[in-house]
């Protein structure tokens, strides 16, 4: 029996009806709702804007009508009566059918849009969902989302991204899968963007964790930029590029956005560069070390001049005074005994003079020999004499609490350059002697090795941090501070060992102390 018109339960009935059209209407998909019979039962206003229909003039019309209506408004009716088949066939099969459900890549969806015959607006979602009960199909739902200016959107962003000289690429945060990515991301990885699709975004990192330290830093900051990173193309090959990446949140999961942009030939370029540069700095140390070389022989030479004329004359004339002195003393002692002492005194003075006189004499010596400015070419030369002038040379450095082991092994004279290994005996020495503060050690030791010789340095002092040691011997490189290092001394060392055809080696400890060891080998080719 019908409900009565003012009964309790039609009131509700209506109430319940109201809602669902304001429901509707709230919708921004444009909505139509057909009964079993297979009349429209409900329209939302958003259908009759998308459509220029009158509501009131739809309901109760035959769905077929108006859904033929619809589709007149469409570009290619053709097309929209086969989308609405396919729909209603699933959607009485499944329960529900939705034509951009699924992972579909940009192309296809594009590819099936329907646009409307304005070309203002594209439909580009058909979605029908049956009504049942009980197994029961009482009507149909249908929904008609306008994404047309979404499309058109999307389509200038695809294209852009195809023109684009940097690669780009969208890959999910969670698990690493590739979502999208351009042609020049797939002419980069060395693969087509359709075999990256789907794929992980690990494999093309030359280091795999850093995709990790990335995604971190950009969940924990939002956006990072340009950071030099090396990557792996899909042969192995690898380059370099400077990689962006912003973070966003789409349809509840995080994606990443990044871009790629190859800057392999600046970071070689960059390369050739820091080595020119290298170059030049060393060039530039060993210019300067030859003008202080240089001078060194110059004042070398002057002192020698200056030094060894009166020196000459003091030697020469306290050989005269003791030879008159020999010849006096007998007749002292005999005629005037009272004089034995004051005799006694004068031997002592001539003694002292003439220890005096031959020290300078030998330092003059081994300041020339030490500096060997005049020997340009190979000679042979003994290591042993030549660290023994250099001690000497130090002698004032190393007199007050250092003490000096000398454990020579008797090495054979080789073919080198003797005053540039004096050079580098010399800075060792002194690099020795700074590192050790208050008392120490410092041992000099010359062993022969298989066709080398090898002359061995050894301080008792600080030592050297782990992390220095490969730096040591780059040009600039000093831990003495500003105005005391220049960090050239250890360079040239090395080149000058380099040009020796020889080698050099460098172990140390930290609180316990460091050698140095050169080798060079008895001929150098």
């Amino acid at each position: 029996m019908p409900d009565a018109p003012n009964s309790p339960h039609r009131d509700e009935l209506s109430d319940l009806r109201a809602c669902f059209s304001a429901c509707l209407d709230t919708s921004s998909y444009g909505t139509l709702v057909c009964g079993q019979d297979g009349t429209v039962l409900a329209a939302n206003s958003r259908l009759c804007e998308l459509f220029t229909l009158d509501r009131d003039a739809i309901i109760g019309r035959p769905a077929p009508d108006v859904l033929s209506r619809i589709g007149r408004s469409f570009a290619d009716t053709g097309a929209f009566s086969a989308r609405l088949n396919a729909a209603r066939a699933e959607a009485t099969a499944s329960g529900s059918v939705d034509g951009r459900t699924g992972a579909q890549s940009l192309e296809s969806w594009l590819d099936d849009a329907l646009p409307l015959k304005s070309g203002k607006s594209q439909v580009i979602s058909i979605t029908c969902a049956a009504i049942r009960r009980d197994g029961q199909v009482l009507g149909d739902v249908w929904s008609f989302e306008d994404a047309g200016e979404v499309s058109r959107d999307d389509a200038l962003l695809h294209t852009l991204g195809e023109a684009s000289a940097t690669a780009y690429v969208i890959t999910r945060v969670s698990d690493a899968t590739i979502l999208y990515a351009n042609e020049e991301m797939g002419r980069l990885l060395g693969c087509p963007p359709s075999e990256l699709i789907g794929g992980q975004s690990y494999p093309f990192y030359d280091n795999p964790d850093d995709r990790t330290v990335y995604i971190n830093r950009l969940m924990q900051e939002g956006r990072i930029r340009n950071h030099e990173v090396k990557m792996r193309r899909r042969d192995g090959a690898t380059f370099w590029s400077l990689l962006s990446m912003n973070k966003l949140d789409l349809a509840g999961e995080t994606v990443a956005i990044g871009s790629l942009y190859d800057i392999t030939a600046r970071r070689h370029a960059e390369e050739k560069q820091q080595a020119a540069l290298r170059e030049l700095r060393e060039t530039q140390a060993m210019l300067v070390t030859s003008e202080k070389m240089a001078a060194l022989g110059n004042l070398v030479a002057g002192i020698a001049h200056e030094i060894n004329t009166p020196v000459g004359a003091m030697l020469s004339t306290h050989d005269t005074l003791m030879r008159a002195f020999a010849r006096l003393k007998p007749q002292l002692r005999a005629d005037r005994p009272e004089t034995e002492p004051l005799v006694r005194t004068i031997q002592d003075c001539n003694e002292v003079i003439q220890c005096g006189a031959n020290r300078v004499a030998a330092i003059v010596r081994r300041l020339r020999s030490f500096a060997r400015l005049d020997e340009a070419e190979l000679q042979e030369a003994n290591l042993e004499e030549g660290l023994d002038d250099t001690l000497a040379l130090l002698h004032h450095q190393l007199k007050h609490g250092i003490e000096i082991e000398r454990d020579y092994g008797s090495i054979p004279p080789i073919r080198c350059y003797p005053g540039r290994l004096n050079q580098v005996f010399l800075n060792l020495l002194v690099n020795a002697r700074q590192a050790i503060e208050g008392t120490g050690k410092i041992t000099v030791r010359t062993r022969k090795l298989d066709g080398r010789v090898s002359v061995q340095i050894i301080d008792s002092g600080c030592g050297i941090p782990p992390d220095h040691i490969p730096r040591l011997f780059d040009p600039g490189f000093t831990t003495k501070g500003v105005g005391v290092g220049t960090g050239l001394g250890l360079s040239i060392c090395f080149q000058i060992i380099q040009e020796h055809k020889g080698e050099i080696r460098v172990e140390s400890k930290v609180d316990t102390g460091t050698t140095f060891e050169v080798l060079v080998p008895e001929a150098p080719g």
